[in-house]
């Protein structure tokens, strides 16, 4: 069955649906605030770029610190709505009338872990970078990369794991 006769029903949302979608605008919410607020405590030229050690590799204007809540919310909006057609994601079963139900629901709660998680790391961004500035500690540091990992990789071997039981 192809994406393009597969059922087109969307799963209820269960609570832990409804927390992820509250958690990851929440934290849209907080990283523009975030940016706000520091902007007119930053230097012109700030750190953007950190090497796998946290040391500073790279600088630019204030200005660019506005790449990250523009990322959250693309990523946000745009997987979000992604996410309300499950019917058009790859699967590592066949979808049919018996599975889809079960698989669009793993699907889509992947998806909102892995959004929550990309808002979430944008964020930590943005904190470092504005720690940086302040040549204090950085909060997340090496944490940047697990939670990337974390957030993305172990959502994503989980919902094959947990499809592949659910055929």
């Amino acid at each position: 069955m192809t994406a393009f006769n597969r059922p087109k029903i969307k799963p209820p949302l269960k609570s832990i649906d409804y927390l992820l979608e509250i958690v990851a605008i929440t934290g849209v919410v907080f990283i523009w605030v975030q940016c706000l607020y520091y902007y007119n405590n930053l230097p012109e030229t700030i750190p953007l770029h950190f090497d796998i050690t946290g040391k500073v590799d790279g600088y630019g204007t204030k200005n660019l610190l506005f790449i990250s809540p523009v990322i959250a919310s693309i990523l946000y909006l745009g997987l979000g709505f992604l996410n309300r057609f499950p019917w058009v994601f790859n699967y590592p079963v066949i979808i049919n009338e018996n599975n889809a139900l079960i698989q669009y629901g793993i699907a889509n709660r992947t998806f909102r872990i892995i959004i929550f998680a990309m808002v979430l790391l944008q964020n930590c961004i943005v904190s470092d970078t504005y720690q940086a500035t302040k040549n204090s500690n950085f909060l997340f540091g090496p944490w940047v990369m697990l939670i990337m990992v974390v957030g993305v990789l172990l959502p994503v071997v989980f919902m094959i794991f947990k499809s592949l039981k659910n055929k």
